[in-house]
């Protein structure tokens, strides 16, 4: 009987020890698999924050990109680009615009491009189609007569507003007939400023000239706009901005791209990479509609010598 009882417990005693040994497996056994899980987790969360770094350092990036472009503004030589008298901004148009490059030229082709997003503002919409009716009516009307000068125009925000196009087909208008259609151009007033799409219509428009000799013409741009432009990554492997890269080719076409700066709120580095060489050339700052009228005036004055 003893013996009986001694073997059930020591049975007993066995099933409990190796059930211990059992649940100690199973629990460490539990206790890897947790471990594992924890360093599958964490994989998990350094590739997601890896990714997120990566992100972060390409925003780091554009940025960097960003703040080498304005730091131009900074640049003593560039901001006298911006702080010239209405005098000397007009000789430096009736030398480098009319001079040399509309008046008694046998061909001239100008596309006008119109800013209208709500960066430029109604103030500075205005004035910028002001001065570029200005800038046409100085132009002499034979030549538009007789075929010399065509112009094609067109305005765009966040998209190209198409049906503002003037002369796309490059058939010969009067001067009239051009400030008729720069006055009844609307403001768009869309938030997206997609300049460097529109820039690269401004190829399209030029490459639909009908001229025979398409070297004996001179293409000019007539861009207005302040430069707060938002499509800068349409390019995103270039080493630069977008604005820049199609600048670029443009310019190494040789087309001649002035740029129209209305109002003060304007992004320097921007109209820097549009306009051709040399910038004070190039570049017309044109704040308000008194600064307009001063800068017209003189152009004017000048004009009448030539």
């Amino acid at each position: 009987m003893w013996l009986r009882v001694t073997g059930a417990v020591l049975l007993a005693s066995i099933n409990i020890i190796f059930t211990y040994a059992a649940d100690r497996f199973t629990l460490r056994q539990r206790i890897q698999d947790l471990a594992e899980f924890k360093r599958s987790i964490n994989i998990i969360f350094t590739y997601a924050a890896d990714r997120f770094t990566l992100r972060q350092r390409i925003q780091d990036l554009a940025e960097f990109k960003r703040s080498i472009v304005m730091s131009r503004n900074s640049n003593s030589d560039f901001n006298n680009v911006y702080s010239r008298t209405s005098s000397e901004i007009a000789q430096s148009v009736e030398d480098s615009l009319f001079r040399k490059l509309i008046l008694g030229k046998p061909s001239v082709d100008i596309v006008i491009l119109l800013d209208g997003s709500s960066t430029m503002g109604h103030s500075g919409f205005r004035t910028a189609k002001k001065f570029l009716a200005r800038l046409i009516n100085l132009m002499p009307e034979e030549q538009f007569e007789d075929g010399s000068i065509k112009v094609a125009m067109l305005t765009y925000s966040l998209s190209i507003d198409i049906s503002l196009v003037f002369g796309f087909s490059w058939e010969p208008s009067g001067r009239g007939d051009v400030k008729k259609a720069i006055k009844r151009t609307e403001f768009l007033d869309d938030y997206e400023n997609h300049g460097a799409t529109a820039l690269l219509w401004v190829n399209s428009i030029f490459e639909t000239s009908n001229r025979t000799s398409s070297n004996d013409t001179n293409k000019i741009l007539l861009y207005a706009t302040n430069g707060q432009i938002t499509d800068t990554d349409l390019y995103p492997t270039a080493k630069e901005n977008s604005v820049a890269f199609v600048s670029k080719q443009l310019q190494n076409k040789g087309y001649k791209m002035f740029t129209i700066v209305p109002g003060t709120n304007v992004n320097r580095g921007i109209i820097n990479d549009i306009a051709s060489e040399p910038k004070e050339d190039f570049i017309i700052p044109v704040v308000n509609s008194h600064s307009l009228e001063e800068i017209a005036s003189d152009l004017k004055s000048l004009l009448r010598h030539l």
